[in-house]
């Protein structure tokens, strides 16, 4: 999977701008646990950039714990596991819970248009790539992290499959900025809701029903709302 699509850097601060895009991937489950990097040489011709700024980029990612930079003839910058203090992340998120319903808003009006063109525009491959993420969903009792590259997969299909790079774009920022607070979320019960609600999105977009994907859509993301206020809701 390509990692920028040729896409091109604001020119001011080149690195927190890259920084930026390679955390929005990571964020979204795009680039998994685990997962390597493209090397320096390839993320520089990809960006148009230097390699110094394909450094600085990666040491801002090594400093936020985002990613490990291992040196060697076997080393490399790779995806590294989250540290969550579960109780700090939610009073962080309960004070602003308006922001998180913000996301939440924006991500319904963005997924269901996107939706929407995906049902019209979508081939044989976007299909393919769709159910081979909802296959992909691991079962209950394994990590959040496999389950949210699986989850991740699925909606950038989706989004790819509409054939417009803005709400591509628009998509994997907002839902980039849920990462922390769901991430913190026992999605384990969840797992099986997720692969149904996946399934039905994507039949609707295979039969071309736009309406019924786009309206199948804002009910799955109003329950990851809900998911969120639940665990808010905690005190423990």
């Amino acid at each position: 999977m390509s990692l920028v699509n040729s896409e091109k850097l604001l020119p001011s601060r080149l690195c927190d701008s890259l920084a930026n895009r390679l955390r929005e991937r990571i964020q979204t489950g795009e680039m998994n646990v685990g997962s390597k990097l493209p090397a320096q040489r390839e993320l520089a011709a990809s960006f148009g950039v230097s390699r110094q700024t394909i450094q600085d980029a990666l040491m801002i990612l090594e400093e936020e714990l985002l990613i490990e930079i291992r040196l060697g003839a076997t080393g490399g910058s790779f995806v590294t596991i989250p540290q969550f203090n579960k109780r700090d992340v939610q009073r962080w998120a309960q004070s602003r819970l308006w922001d998180l319903d913000e996301i939440c808003d924006f991500r319904i009006a963005i997924e269901k248009q996107i939706a929407i063109l995906a049902a019209e525009r979508r081939t044989e491959d976007d299909l393919s790539k769709m159910l081979l993420a909802i296959e992909d969903l691991p079962t209950n009792g394994t990590s959040r992290f496999e389950f949210r590259e699986a989850d991740g997969r699925f909606h950038a299909a989706v989004a790819s499959a509409a054939r417009n790079s803005r709400l591509e774009s628009a998509l994997r920022k907002s839902r980039s900025e849920l990462f922390i607070p769901a991430d913190t979320i026992e999605f384990t019960e969840e797992v099986e809701a997720t692969r149904a609600q996946h399934f039905d999105i994507y039949r609707e977009i295979a039969n071309r029903n736009g309406q019924a994907a786009g309206y199948l859509v804002v009910a799955h993301i109003e329950d990851t709302r809900k998911m969120i206020r639940a665990l808010l809701s905690k005190t423990g």
